[in-house]
């Protein structure tokens, strides 16, 4: 299940390593150990 909200993008919290989750559009977001967020299109 995609993510589309900017609520549920904002409550992703920071873990122990790097993660992603799927967004829509075809895209992921990674989000980084020190709470980072970025976009990238799914592998």
């Amino acid at each position: 299940m995609a993510i589309t909200t900017d609520m549920a993008i904002k409550a992703l919290k920071p873990k122990n390593k790097l993660y992603r989750v799927a967004i829509e559009g075809g895209l992921c977001l990674e989000v980084s150990p020190a709470g980072g967020k970025a976009r990238h299109p799914l592998p």
